[in-house]
């Protein structure tokens, strides 16, 4: 099992700190969308369902998720089940330290401490077909799976409107009562955001890795029923470039990966009840 540190977070925000020097200030039509996102969590709470569909070469890997949040009157609690291909992983929060309950091993760490989280069900498969040469394309799609675990969530901004500096252009399309936004974004600020995915996904520097190196179609909307945001779907299609060292033919190699990301708020605007497991048996990594 992999270990590796928390550094996605600055990572982040030095993606988003060049997203500031690229686009103009603010984009029409923004604040009412920022509105409509934020009062998604106007008393407190928030429930979000995921739905993550990736696919190279007619080979598809489905993640889902269930994240629920309560930070009313003080609270940060936190409860998120995902389930990748059949595999269970439960997280939750009781504000001091952040659980986890993987292939049946029971974790703890304190968010702002230096330990290291144990991720990736698939490191000794993914090791074993580097050593071999080999790239396995649904090893990685699992891998990369793990852009909706609970933690990334949050450092990405999944369930937070898009930062206005990175958004260059609003449109806005109502029917039957519902309020579609799509926002164009900086291709290059979401190719950050992937690469430093799959970097700290698999502990190695650009070069050394997957890389994602064009961008086509990228979508991002969100659903509003006129006063709060509803739903989000992300889309788009990826070349990723795998290194010679991870071939079996020992020239670099080039797939496309199909990224589709749909993301469900339940009761929108409404309170949030968490109701944390016993914690008692976690053991504390260090």
């Amino acid at each position: 099992m992999r270990k590796i540190k928390r550094t996605l977070g600055a990572m982040m925000v030095t993606a988003v700190a060049a997203a500031v020097l690229t686009f103009p200030a603010s984009a029409k039509g923004y604040d009412d969308y920022a509105s409509a996102y934020n009062a998604v969590t106007a008393n407190g709470g928030l429930e979000a369902k995921f739905d993550l569909k990736l696919e190279i070469d007619d080979e598809e890997t489905q993640a889902t998720g269930d994240f629920k949040l309560d930070n009313s009157e003080g609270k940060n609690h936190l409860y998120y089940e995902m389930d990748i291909e059949g595999s269970k992983v439960i997280q939750f929060s009781d504000g001091e330290y952040v659980y986890t309950e993987s292939n049946g091993k029971k974790t703890k760490f304190k968010p702002n401490s230096d330990a290291k989280i144990e991720t990736g069900e698939n490191e000794e498969k993914m090791s074993e077909k580097e050593e071999n040469g080999t790239f396995d394309t649904t090893a990685f799609m699992k891998e990369f799976s793990g852009m909706i675990e609970a933690g990334k969530i949050r450092e990405l901004g999944l369930l937070t409107p898009i930062a206005e500096q990175a958004v260059s252009k609003v449109s806005t399309k109502k029917e039957d009562g519902e309020i579609e936004y799509t926002l164009k974004l900086s291709n290059a600020l979401v190719k950050n955001y992937l690469n430093i995915i799959i970097q700290n996904e698999t502990g190695k520097s650009a070069g050394e890795t997957v890389s994602i190196d064009e961008l086509n179609d990228v979508t991002y909307s969100a659903t509003s029923d006129g006063n709060v945001i509803t739903g989000i779907e992300y889309g788009g299609v990826f070349k990723i470039t795998v290194p010679s060292s991870l071939t079996g033919s020992g020239e670099e190699e080039s797939y496309e990966m199909e990224m589709d990301l749909d993301i469900d708020f339940v009761n929108p605007g409404e309170a949030v009840t968490v109701e944390l497991p016993d914690s008692a048996d976690f053991e504390e990594l260090k």
